[in-house]
């Protein structure tokens, strides 16, 4: 695959190109990754934030983590919450700055959380909402009884009515960025759901209807702005609510 180093959103990437030697462009993204190795990831990153270099270099670079296919299970490399070290924490905080500067100019953020005091038990959710004016925006809200699941689902859920609340955004893309591998796997990778069926369902028709939302995984509990911001505001639901 040949890859042209480009610059996008003030960085040094490198971007796919095709056939012609030209930057590949689907639907208005190109596929553009942070380094030369070869389980690099790849991310696609809006063609109007892509600043081609003169004279850049263009090298054949190996496949990608996207690309690559194995027998092995898939795993993110970036640990999980309770035992995540602090090399894990600083690689998780990369990954997510560059998913962040993926994202098209213009781009509706939203950082979703749920927490739950026992499983089940006292539950509250969390919604952080950074608007492309810079506004910044806090949600949270109390669940009472209820899963831990329950409450990662219903701060998606929030997160979909508020953004729909912001009629001066409505055509912009959203990214919700959730924690949980369970509510991205049942909402976006048609896992199979044991329970909670019916919010699975709701959550499911009002992405139909908002195709412009995108719903995207990052690491817990690893230092990373948003989600920490989200946290916060789902325990402080729970202990208002209580």
């Amino acid at each position: 695959m040949n890859w042209k180093q480009v610059e996008c959103k003030g960085k040094k990437v490198w971007a796919l190109l095709n056939d012609a030697g030209e930057l590949r462009v689907e639907n208005g993204l190109v596929p553009i990754r942070y380094s030369e190795s070869q389980d690099a990831k790849m991310y696609k990153a809006s063609l109007r934030n892509i600043v081609e270099i003169a004279d850049a270099p263009h090298k054949t670079l190996k496949g990608t983590a996207s690309a690559q296919k194995s027998k092995k299970k898939k795993t993110t490399g970036l640990g999980s919450a309770k035992t995540r070290t602090a090399e894990q924490a600083q690689r998780a905080q990369q990954v997510a700055q560059q998913m962040l500067d993926s994202f098209s100019e213009g781009t509706v953020i939203c950082f979703t959380d749920g927490s739950c005091q026992r499983n089940p038990g006292p539950a509250g959710l969390g919604v952080w909402i950074c608007l492309p004016d810079g506004t910044q925006k806090e949600h949270y809200r109390y669940l009472g009884e209820a899963t831990n699941n329950i409450a990662e689902l219903s701060a998606i859920e929030d997160a979909i009515s508020l953004v729909a609340a912001e009629e001066r955004y409505a055509d912009a893309p959203v990214a919700i960025l959730t924690d949980s591998k369970y509510t991205s796997g049942v909402l976006t990778k048609n896992w199979k759901a044991k329970a909670n069926r019916p919010l699975i369902q709701k959550i499911k028709s009002l992405l139909k209807k908002n195709t412009n939302i995108r719903i995207h995984w990052v690491a817990g509990h690893a230092g990373i702005e948003g989600n920490e911001k989200a946290d916060a505001l789902a325990n402080r639901a729970i202990a208002e609510g209580k």
